[in-house]
């Protein structure tokens, strides 16, 4: 499904291509921290131990830029939009169960062939396969789903408030989620991507000189990212064994972190001044849900790291070149998912897209019928 944005002066939709290319890095960087932390723990041996702690702080937080960046895009064009689709989450789920299943059976194949078990089986396993976005691994997907059904809400209220209201709202979000939220609070997801809504919201609504200038946003992002890594590496300092989660500074290396956010809405701004037409991309970009889906199955990232790590890389090569290994297969399976997706996006995912709207009018009509005839008539006996 192509992306594009209203622009308030003009009837035409606007491409904006330099947030295509933006969030088809933001997907690299999620698919590099997806593997790396199943690798660091081992197979670094032979490294000197400080230079390995900062590359695997390094490349953990990959996924977090990543994240943040992704969120930003989406949310820049769910503020466009006036209704939710039924279509559109019934073309997400779809699409996700058919990328996880399409895992599996190279999963099964690859077990048949090798003797190794990777192939589900387990009782969280099923439960994975026939509820994927309720599972770990997307996690992504489930708050993005609960943020997209509600987003009409959301704008609305953005239209209705007055820029006063507005920034203290988003002041309010950013410095609860952004700063303390691991202190008092376990349903930090969620309202960390309505913090981010707003946040961005707020931008849109109220631009300023400094969010057209990309010497100032590159600036701000350069900033946090010399602001974060000092920080980060404390934070490993304080978590005994170097454990990347369950302690209260974890709020210092979460996407949701206020570092993170201005990092995010800087790039978001640098990128969405850039002019590029290029359709692949393009293809890429809008189809970056399913990229995210097959880059990150958690049974292709463990026959990656078996096959090419475990039995051909480490036994022939050893540790002394293990990073540049890391780097090279990383981007040989991103470009191999980015290809698969093209793909897919033209075949399967325009029968999903098909079947999805059959489903979601079908779906809408049969609510419409149910909220006439047993919710709208006690609405009219109590006017």
């Amino acid at each position: 499904m192509t992306e594009t944005i209203s622009n308030t002066t003009a009837p035409k939709k606007v491409r904006l291509g330099g947030l295509d290319l933006l969030r088809v890095f933001a997907m690299f960087l999620i698919t590099l921290s997806h593997i790396v932390p199943s690798i660091t723990s081992s197979y670094y041996s032979g490294i000197n131990t400080e230079i390995m702690f900062l590359v695997d702080v390094t490349l953990r937080a990959t996924g977090q830029w990543g994240n943040i960046l992704f969120i930003v895009i989406s949310f820049w064009f769910l503020l466009d939009s006036k209704r939710f689709k039924t279509s559109k989450l019934l073309a997400l789920i779809i699409n996700t169960v058919i990328c996880l299943w399409l895992g599996i059976a190279i999963a099964f194949i690859h077990d048949s062939f090798t003797g190794d078990e990777i192939a589900p089986w387990g009782f969280s396993d099923w439960k994975r396969i026939f509820f994927p976005i309720s599972s770990e691994w997307y996690w992504f997907l489930a708050i993005y789903s609960i943020i997209y059904i509600i987003h009409p809400l959301l704008n609305k209220a953005i239209e209705s408030m007055n820029q006063k209201t507005h920034f203290t709202l988003a002041l309010f979000l950013f410095l609860l989620v952004g700063v303390v939220h691991r202190f008092f609070f376990l349903w930090h997801m969620i309202l960390g991507f309505v913090m981010i809504y707003f946040v961005v919201g707020y931008f849109k609504k109220y631009p300023t000189r400094i969010h057209d200038s990309i010497l100032w946003n590159v600036l701000i992002a350069i900033s946090t990212i010399l602001l974060l890594y000092p920080l980060v590496y404390l934070y490993h300092l304080w978590v005994d064994n170097g454990a990347y989660y369950n302690s209260p500074s974890e709020i210092l290396v979460l996407w949701s972190s206020f570092i993170f956010v201005i990092f995010g809405v800087s790039m978001l701004n640098v990128f969405r001044n850039i002019k590029i037409n290029n359709k692949i991309l393009s293809k890429l970009a809008s189809a970056s849900l399913t990229n995210y889906v097959l880059a990150n199955n958690g049974y292709l990232v463990t026959i990656i790291i078996i096959t090419f790590f475990d039995k051909m890389i480490l036994p022939t090569f050893g540790t002394d070149y293990i990073l540049l290994w890391w780097l090279l297969v990383n981007l040989g399976y991103f470009i191999v998912a980015s290809i698969i997706t093209l793909i897919y996006a033209e075949t399967i995912q325009k029968l999903v897209t098909k079947i999805s709207v059959i489903l979601g009018n079908l779906i809408e009509k049969i609510y419409d019928k149910f909220y006439q005839r047993f919710i709208a008539k006690k609405e009219q006996n109590l006017e």
